[in-house]
């Protein structure tokens, strides 16, 4: 999926309609104070009167809160990705470029014959595996059960851009198709992946420009649009 990033701005928060899911890149150590502002944004209410828990296996929720959209949060390095949507479970992934260490290991655990097929056909294999293992982790996210609900239960539909959906599921969540994912470029040289459960919704997606806080945050001044520089190895 190819998205455009537009600057996410404080003063002026983004509506977050029914129909759509909203991505938010984010300074990590501002990302608790975006989620408190946008959510609260969402339910016309005060930040301060927000509280979260977590459910069984790990997944946030907005206590006391029937009509609160669902949210999930990533991070990597100095960043952190938000998904944010109303009546369905979200997931996101977000990834560095990395040299996979191990990497025949990985592809014979975790992925499946027209997935491994789909990755060496690629232009860039790497980039493209790293697009997938990002699919499968905000799958698992969005089922609410992290990676113990096992990856390898996933089959990506794959093409050499990224992921295009889910194309079969084993387990429980299977009895709740269809789930669906894509997995798309983040401002700089970072990747990320978004599931959700049901069919096609639209996206939307912002990320912070250099300064902007949300409300009471201190101020910082390395702002997510710009480049991302960091490398990560296994």
């Amino acid at each position: 999926m190819r998205l455009d990033w537009q600057v996410l701005d404080a003063a002026a928060l983004p509506t977050l309609r029914d129909d759509e899911i909203q991505l938010h890149l984010v300074p990590r150590a501002d990302a608790n104070g975006w989620r408190d502002a946008l959510v609260a944004a969402a339910l016309a209410r005060p930040a301060a009167s927000l509280e979260y828990r977590r459910e069984a296996h790990g997944r946030p929720y907005v206590v006391d809160a029937g009509d609160a959209p669902a949210y999930n949060l990533a991070h990597t390095g100095r960043h952190a990705l938000l998904a944010l949507a109303r009546g369905t479970a979200v997931g996101v992934d977000l990834e560095a470029p990395r040299r996979v260490a191990r990497r025949a290991a990985l592809l014979a655990r975790v992925f499946c014959p027209s997935e491994r097929a789909a990755i060496a056909a690629a232009p860039e294999p790497g980039r493209l595996l790293l697009h997938a293992w990002a699919g499968k982790e905000a799958v698992v996210k969005a089922i609410g059960r992290g990676i113990a609900y096992g990856l390898a239960r996933i089959e990506l539909e794959l093409d050499a851009a990224g992921v295009r959906g889910v194309r079969t599921l084993e387990g429980p969540a299977a009895a709740f198709m269809p789930w669906s994912v894509v997995s798309f470029d983040v401002p700089g040289d970072h990747l990320g992946a978004l599931a959700w459960h049901g069919g096609p919704r639209s996206v939307r997606a912002w990320c912070t420009g250099e300064g902007s806080v949300p409300g009471d945050a201190p101020h910082r001044r390395d702002g997510a649009c710009g480049p991302l520089a960091e490398t990560f190895d296994f």
